[in-house]
């Protein structure tokens, strides 16, 4: 999973999981075929999470509009800008875990430190 969300560093992930099974093997404590039977699991199991979370809108890319008024944000390059589209995994929906308004930004509460 670390592999597709990081496609740049996607070589070093698969080798620093070879060196942490092996560390198994040369400790006595495993045989190189359950080590390699649980590399490949881990990788199966990872690549159906991952085709599963293709369907939940985390790739999603376009155009954000963000509408003027006090209190908006108004940099470049939003992080994350569709999160609040995405399918939940586990719950029904994200509004289960909908928390309150934020406090006003003109407030001494919603000022920045």
């Amino acid at each position: 999973m670390l592999a597709y969300l990081f496609p740049d560093k996607a070589d070093e992930f698969k080798a620093r999981a070879r060196e942490s099974a092996q560390v198994w093997v040369e400790a006595g404590l495993h045989y190189p075929s359950d080590v390699k039977a649980g590399l490949e699991l881990g990788q199966a199991v990872g690549a159906l999470i991952v085709e599963w979370a293709k369907k939940d809108g985390s790739d999603r890319i376009g155009a954000v509009d963000i509408p003027p008024g006090p209190c908006r944000w108004t940099g470049i390059n939003p992080v994350a800008p569709f999160a609040g589209t995405r399918k939940t995994w586990v719950l029904s929906s994200g509004i289960q875990l909908r928390p309150g308004p934020p406090p006003d930004c003109r407030s001494p509460q919603g000022k920045p430190n």
